[in-house]
Formats: structure tokens, sequence, C-alpha cells
């Protein structure tokens, strides 16, 4: 069954109107792609000057690993860390030298963390933003001195836009 109207079914919506609806998991999960591996998770960057940007490390217990995936509507959600609360959530930078990398900022009604996560046809689910658009992704950095932080990128079939969302 599709996952969508998997979702539709347990909440007792109709397909149209749980059409524009999303993937949802329940509990907290780590995030991986396939770019990197199963063993290498979505972590929030603590201290220096890189504090509060968010990045792939390899996993474990660290809390900062462990996401939920919060509604806010029938088409977005918000992103928190166990590690950081329910007041901080994934937003994306606008402007400056760091446009379009991904942080940890207070918790709002903005849609750059207003996030989509849907099916990607290549494999895993992509995530997008309300802000941004359909058409980029949140995507790994390769290399250089910011190597494995993320920011949005142009959607494609890279493995780094592939995400998996895995149960604790």
């Amino acid at each position: 069954m599709n996952v969508r109207l998997f979702f539709a079914f347990a909440l007792g919506l109709t397909a149209v109107s749980f059409a524009a609806a999303q993937y949802r998991p329940d509990g907290p999960v780590r995030l991986t792609t396939e770019f990197r591996g199963a063993n290498v998770c979505l972590d929030v960057i603590n201290g220096g000057p890189r504090d509060g940007f968010v990045r792939l490390e390899d996993c474990s217990n660290a809390n900062g690993q462990r996401w939920s995936v919060q509604p806010r509507n029938a088409n977005y959600v918000q992103l928190t860390s166990e590690f950081l609360g329910s007041s901080m959530c994934l937003d994306v930078v606008n402007g400056g030298a760091d446009n379009l990398r991904l942080k940890m900022t207070p918790c709002q009604q903005v849609s750059g963390q207003h996030w989509r996560i849907d099916r990607n046809p290549h494999g895993g689910f992509k995530l997008t933003t309300e802000f941004r658009g359909p058409q980029l992704c949140a995507d790994i950095v390769n290399g250089g001195s910011r190597n494995n932080e993320l920011r949005l990128e142009p959607c494609s079939s890279v493995t780094g836009q592939r995400w998996h969302f895995r149960g604790y």
C-alpha cells in the first residue's frame, strides 16, 4: 500500500483531502542518506563557529542525532532534535556566506522551517522546504572545509538527496 494511502486510511481521511500530505515517521528517528550509508547520521554541531548547523557524523547515541517530525499542516512538518528540544527547528539560511545551508533556529511559523518529506523517485525520501520549493532538496556537501554539512541543492538523482528515516 502506498505510504500516503496508508496514512490517509489510518487517519480516516479521504484520498482527495490527503493528496498533498507526506510521509511522517512515528517517534524519534535517525536521518541517513544513501550517499554516506546507514552508519552516518544527521547531527547538530555543538559549539564553535558552526554551532547549530547540521552535518552527517558517525551514528552514536548522541541526542543531536534523534530527530522528531512535528506536523504543522497537511503539507509540511518541522524537524527538531532531542539535543536542542522542540523550540529549535531545522531552517534554511537566507543570504550571506551561508545561503542555503541548514541550521537550527528558534521554531516559528516561517516557510524555511516548513519541510516536505516525499518519496524520492530514485529511492528513499527527498526533503524540500516551502520557502525554496520542490526544486531544491536537502543534500550533503562532499569535500572541503564544510564536508558532510547540509545545504539545499537542485533536486536530482544523487544519493546525497536520498534520505532514510531509521527508528530507534
